[in-house]
C-alpha cells in the first residue's frame, strides 16, 4: 500500500535512466576536468578567505547547530501512551501536514513583506523569535496547554504550523545572502559548499539535542 505509492518516484527516475540515451564523447579530456577541479579548489579556498564569505558561513553554521534540535524526542514522547498524550496516527499525519503548510506561509511572508527589509533585522527578529517558539514544546511537556484548555491534538499542530513558519523565515534570509556569495565561475560548487554547511549545522543541532536528552537522563528508554 504506502511503500508501493514510495516506490513510485523511486520507478519513474529509474526508467528514465535506462531509457534514456547519452551520446558517447570519444577522446574525452580527463585532464582538463582534473584542472577545472583544481582551479575551482582553488577559487574556493581564495573566496572563503575573505572576510565577507566566512563571517556569513559562521553565522549560518551557528545559528542552526546552536538551536538544539530534540524533534526525535518529542515525536516518541507525543505518541507514547504511558507517559506523552498518546496521539493517534491521524494526529501526527495532520500535524505534519499543516507543518508543511506553515512552512509555505513563512515562506510567502517573506516574500510579500519582509525581502525588502535589512537581512540583519530579519535574521535578529526571527532567530529571536524561533528560538521563544521552542518553548511550546515545555508548555506540551508540562501539560500546560490542558489548563488552558487547548487539547494536545490541536496544541500540537499550532506548534507545528508556528515553529515551521519561523524557521522558514529564518532560513529565507540565509538561502538569498548564500545566493549572493557565490563567486563567478564556481556558482554551482560554491552554493553547495554553503549548503554543506547548512545541513552540518542542522545535524550539529540534533547531535547536541539527543546528547542534551542524554545527560538530563531523558532517553527514549524513559517514556
Amino acid at each position: 500500500g504506502v511503500f508501493g505509492v514510495l516506490s513510485i518516484p523511486f520507478v519513474l527516475v529509474s526508467s528514465v535512466g535506462i531509457l534514456l540515451k547519452e551520446q558517447y564523447v570519444p577522446n574525452f579530456a580527463y585532464k582538463q576536468v582534473y584542472q577545472k577541479f583544481i582551479d575551482a579548489s582553488k577559487a574556493t579556498f581564495t573566496t572563503l578567505k575573505c572576510g565577507d564569505v566566512w563571517r556569513p558561513c559562521l553565522y549560518m553554521y551557528l545559528s542552526f547547530a546552536l538551536s538544539l534540535n530534540i524533534h526525535e524526542g518529542m515525536f516518541y514522547w507525543i505518541t507514547d501512551p504511558k507517559a506523552g498524550p498518546a496521539l493517534s496516527e491521524e494526529s501526527v499525519g495532520l500535524m505534519f501536514s499543516f507543518g508543511s503548510i506553515g512552512s509555505l506561509l513563512g515562506l510567502l511572508l517573506y516574500q510579500k513583506v519582509l525581502k525588502d527589509y535589512p537581512y540583519r533585522g530579519v535574521l535578529f527578529w526571527a532567530q529571536l523569535l524561533h528560538g521563544i517558539i521552542g518553548m511550546l514544546d515545555l508548555i506540551l511537556v508540562l501539560r500546560l496547554n490542558l489548563k488552558l484548555g487547548v487539547p494536545d491534538k490541536y496544541f500540537v499542530v499550532l506548534d507545528e504550523i508556528v515553529s515551521k513558519c519561523t524557521g522558514r523565515i529564518k532560513r529565507m534570509p540565509l538561502l538569498v545572502i548564500s545566493s549572493k556569495l557565490c563567486p563567478p565561475g564556481i556558482e554551482g560548487t560554491f552554493f553547495a559548499l554553503l549548503m554543506s554547511i547548512d545541513n552540518f549545522g542542522s545535524l550539529t543541532s540534533s547531535w547536541g539535542g539527543g546528547l542534551l536528552l542524554h545527560v538530563l537522563n531523558d532517553p527514549v528508554e524513559v517514556y
